[in-house]
C-alpha cells in the first residue's frame, strides 16, 4: 500500500505527512485494514502522535494494543493471563509508542476497563501518576481535565447527519473540498447544517422521485453505495436541481 511504502523510505518525506493528513480524517482506513498489523512502527507513531486525529483516545489505545499483540503472536489476548515475562515482551514492543497515548484524556472507566489489566507494561512513573490521578475520581464518566490534551476533533454533530452512508469525518471532508480548503484547515462546522432530501431506500430510487424531492434545492450532496463494497461514489451541485430540461453551467461542481 502507499502509505506503507513511502514510510519505508525516508526519500519521501511529503508523501509521508500528506499520507498523515489523510489518515488523521478517516483513520479506519488504517485501523480497519487487513494489513494494519503489518504496518511500521514509525507510521503508527506518526498517526497516533497527530493532535488531529479524528478517534477517541481509549480508540487509540485499542488499536496500539491490538498491534503490539500481534508483532507477538504467541501472548494470550486475555493480560489476565500474561507472565512477568509476557508483559515484558508486549512492553518492549510498544515503547516507542505509550508515550503518545493521551492517558488523562480517558474517562475513569476507559482507564479502569481498558489500561489497568496492562498497567505492567507502563513505565513506572507513568503508572504511578494514572494511578494517583484516576483513583482520584468518583465520577466513572469523569475524565482528569486539568491533565487532559484533547486531540482537535473538529466533529459535526451526528444529529445533523441522517446518513446511511457517510460519517461526520466523510462530510467534514466534503465540505473542505467544498469550500476549496486543505485536510488540515479548520472547518467551522458550526456554518453548515446538513439536512436529508431524498433516500433512495426509504423514498423509491427513481429519477422521478429524485427529481421530485430535490427539484428547486441548490448546494447539494448525492452519495451513494455500491452493493457489496465498502466504496462511495457521490458528488456536489452548488446549483437549484430542475425538471425542465434546461442546462446550467458551473465551476464549483465536482
Amino acid at each position: 500500500m502507499v502509505y506503507q511504502a513511502c514510510f519505508e523510505n525516508n526519500s519521501f518525506l511529503e508523501l509521508q505527512k500528506y499520507c498523515t493528513k489523510l489518515i488523521s480524517v478517516e483513520p479506519d482506513k488504517i485501523f480497519q485494514s487487513l494489513n494494519f498489523s503489518s504496518i511500521p512502527e514509525k507510521l503508527l507513531v506518526s498517526i497516533i502522535q497527530n493532535d488531529n486525529l479524528q478517534m477517541s483516545e481509549v480508540q487509540v489505545w485499542e488499536h496500539v494494543l491490538k498491534w503490539g499483540l500481534a508483532q507477538n503472536p504467541e501472548l494470550s489476548s486475555d493480560p489476565t493471563s500474561f507472565s512477568v515475562e509476557d508483559f515484558n515482551t508486549l512492553k518492549n514492543t510498544l515503547q516507542q509508542l505509550i508515550p503518545f497515548i493521551r492517558f488523562y484524556n480517558l474517562t475513569t472507566k476507559e482507564f479502569s476497563d481498558k489500561v489497568l489489566p496492562y498497567m505492567k507494561i507502563l513505565p513506572d512513573d507513568l503508572c504511578m501518576n494514572l494511578l494517583k490521578t484516576f483513583l482520584n475520581l468518583s465520577d466513572p464518566n469523569s475524565k482528569p481535565s486539568d491533565k487532559s490534551k484533547p486531540r482537535i476533533a473538529k466533529k459535526i454533530n451526528f444529529s445533523t447527519i441522517d446518513s446511511k452512508i457517510i460519517t461526520y469525518q466523510h462530510a467534514e471532508l466534503i465540505l473542505k473540498w467544498i469550500n476549496r480548503l486543505e485536510i488540515t484547515d479548520e472547518l467551522i462546522t458550526s456554518l453548515y447544517e446538513l439536512k436529508l432530501l431524498f433516500r433512495g431506500s426509504r423514498d423509491g430510487l427513481t429519477p422521478k422521485k429524485f427529481h421530485e424531492f430535490c427539484d428547486g434545492q441548490s448546494h447539494t450532496i448525492t452519495v451513494a453505495k455500491v452493493k457489496g463494497s465498502n466504496e462511495i461514489l457521490g458528488g456536489y451541485n452548488p446549483i437549484v436541481w430542475k425538471s425542465d430540461y434546461s442546462y446550467s453551467t458551473t465551476e464549483d461542481s465536482f
